[in-house]
């Protein structure tokens, strides 16, 4: 796949991405996939556009690529031709919004993957998310580890990624999920190391753990212990919505209300 997009650092393009920067990112959405099939499904931050294709290709019905970046977007509009792949400029902000006036039916799945630490409002960011998925629809979600991705930082301070605003802990990453009203939270961890490491250790041993990493065992997305929980890289986690009865028929009044105007105005014309 070809590619005009520049490398830097701050999302996946392949062919130019560092393997063991891609292979992780490449077995999350391979996780993901799972729960996808048969669905329409919102691949939020969805970059250079590969996971989202990987999705279809997998087995979902129907796929929406959403990025804050147009650059990214166009690179994905002129990389993929597929009635059922689709790409839009969109701020996670917005992405109700969205929702109501482009889609036809709310997501039967929603795929979030390291976007989470690169917004200002991450809590208000999850209640957006749950509000685009249909009752019982699954979140597949993740974001790093604090302890392991800015060693010796506390939370106050910038991370040492500089496109990160926050990066989370695995109890503040659930307390934020558990902000969205899941009905069930699940986390899981990616790229495990075998003790915390100090910045100095991380330095020296960086090179063979990224080795380890570029195979899919090694990115693997897998369950896990307590005592795993502070040395893995990356959270990844799923949750099911669980929206609220009134909320439900809020959205189905809305839905109504835009196809009777739309009918009236296909009359009128």
């Amino acid at each position: 796949m070809t590619t005009e997009l520049e490398f830097t650092g701050e999302r996946v393009i392949p062919g130019k991405t560092p393997e063991f920067v891609e292979r992780p990112h490449i077995e999350r959405y391979r996780f993901a996939g799972g729960y996808c099939r048969g669905k329409t499904v919102i691949d939020i931050g969805c970059g250079a556009g590969y996971g989202s294709a990987m999705l279809l290709e997998m087995g979902a019905e129907r796929v929406y690529g959403v990025d804050v970046s147009a650059e990214a977007i166009a690179h994905c509009q002129r990389t993929y031709d597929d009635p059922r792949l689709s790409f839009h400029v969109l701020d996670v902000a917005d992405i109700h919004a969205f929702t109501e006036e482009r889609v036809p039916e709310k997501f039967g799945a929603a795929v979030c993957f390291e976007v989470i630490e690169h917004v200002p409002r991450p809590a208000a960011t999850v209640r957006q998310i749950v509000l685009t998925l249909r009752n019982g629809a699954p979140l597949v979600i993740s974001t790093p580890n604090r302890v392991l991705n800015s060693p010796g930082i506390p939370v106050w301070r910038e991370p040492n990624n500089p496109y990160h605003i926050r990066e989370f802990i695995r109890p503040e990453f659930a307390a934020l999920l558990r902000q969205g009203n899941f009905g069930r939270l699940r986390v899981f961890g990616q790229c495990r190391v075998e003790r915390f490491l100090s910045r100095r250790r991380a330095a020296r041993l960086y090179p063979r753990l990224m080795e380890r990493f570029t195979t899919a065992e090694g990115a693997a997305v897998v369950p896990l212990t307590v005592t795993e929980t502070a040395h893995t890289l990356t959270y990844v986690a799923y949750a099911w919505s669980r929206v609220s009865f009134l909320a439900r028929v809020r959205g189905k009044l809305k839905r109504i209300y835009r196809q009777i105007s739309g009918q009236e105005k296909r009359q009128q014309s």
